[in-house]
């Protein structure tokens, strides 16, 4: 038997390199009816291509992905129920995997991957223009209303002085757009949900949790839960929260785009990698397009 196993680290990275080969070595010794076909790519995954091959079927046995791609790989059929093979003796460092992290690989109780490098999002302040500006550094922000405010407080310091600032070019940033994105918190009350999304006249809104996108609401669905429970609105997001939109690259095309929206999941998040931004597609936006 022949697997393919994508990811692995090329040449140019020669340590990585060795070392994936030596493990590779390893377990073909271990297993000898498997032999490992290693498909040394970097990027791992190209969205668009990614997406292509989830369609037809043809991507690797064992494939890295992004944590926003879970929900075109279900819907594409494509992943696999590892959840009895993944225990504390199959993967020793079970118990230490951050929950969220296992969470984007994992659908309702079933697991369908496991998660390789996680990371977490902050914010760095400058004490000095702080306390220029009237601030306390031993206070900053802790809400984006509160990281508006400070930010405005700061800029009108002027000398070419801005207060906020995210790294966007040559190729940075990575995700903190995607949760920089207006959402709410997995933890928050469904009202503010409701609020959010009246104060921008939007029909749908992604939900996060350590900031990382994990589901979605939409109009349709919160009107049918506020019928069955009228006390809904107290409860958390995460309660009631929908999948999360698929996310896919800016040069997927439109046909395919279309192809992706459902009832459940009425809108897309198309990423711009080169400009680092992310923009949500709707049903009404495709309309427009297809006219």
């Amino acid at each position: 038997m022949t697997i393919s196993v994508d990811c692995a680290p090329p040449a140019s990275a020669p340590q990585q390199h060795k070392e994936w080969l030596e493990d590779v070595a390893l377990f073909e010794k271990q297993n000898p009816n498997i032999t490992v076909n290693s498909i040394f790519e970097n990027p791992c995954e190209v969205p668009a291509s990614f997406t292509a091959m989830l369609k037809a079927g043809n991507e690797p046995n064992v494939f890295y992905t992004y944590f926003t791609d879970k929900n075109q790989v279900l819907d594409a059929g494509q992943a696999a129920d590892i959840t009895s093979y993944v225990n504390s003796t199959t993967v020793p460092a079970l118990k230490d995997i951050v929950p969220t992290a296992l969470a984007a690989v994992t659908a309702g109780k079933t697991l369908y991957g496991l998660p390789t490098v996680n990371y977490t999002q902050g914010l760095i302040i400058n004490r000095v223009l702080f306390k220029q500006a009237g601030l306390n550094p031993d206070q900053p922000p802790t809400t984006w209303a509160e990281v508006e405010q400070d930010a405005k407080a700061i800029t009108k310091l002027g000398h070419g002085i801005y207060g906020y600032g995210d790294y966007s070019a040559g190729n940075n940033g990575g995700w903190h757009f995607s949760s920089e994105l207006f959402a709410v918190e997995a933890s928050r009350p469904v009202e503010d949900a409701v609020r959010l999304m009246g104060e921008h006249d939007f029909s749908q809104i992604s939900v996060t949790k350590d900031g990382r996108i994990v589901g979605s609401l939409n109009e349709a669905h919160l009107y049918e839960e506020f019928c069955a429970d009228v006390d809904l609105k107290k409860k958390p997001v995460e309660a009631i929260m929908q999948q999360a939109f698929p996310f896919v690259d800016i040069s997927t095309p439109v046909e395919l785009l279309s192809t992706m929206m459902t009832q459940e999941s009425p809108a897309v998040l198309v990423r711009d990698f080169k400009t680092e931004k992310t923009f949500i597609i709707t049903r009404s936006d495709m309309i427009r397009v297809l006219l």
